[in-house]
C-alpha cells in the first residue's frame, strides 16, 4: 500500500470520522483543504477544513 505525501494547503479527499474513531455513516468521501498536521501517540492527525457547502 502506497502512502501519498500531502502538504498543508493541499486539497484532499477524506472520509469523516466520529470522535470515537469510527467512520461516520454514510461514508461518502468529502473534499477539503488540509490546514494542520500533528502527531498524537505516534499517529499522524490531518486536520481538514471542509469545502464550503460540503458539510
Amino acid at each position: 500500500m502506497m502512502t501519498k505525501t500531502i502538504h498543508l494547503g493541499d486539497w484532499v479527499t477524506y472520509k469523516p470520522r466520529a470522535n470515537n474513531g469510527e467512520t461516520k455513516v454514510p461514508v461518502a468521501p468529502q473534499v477539503g483543504q488540509l490546514i494542520e498536521q500533528h502527531l498524537e501517540n505516534g499517529t499522524t492527525i490531518n486536520v481538514v477544513h471542509s469545502a464550503k457547502g460540503h458539510n
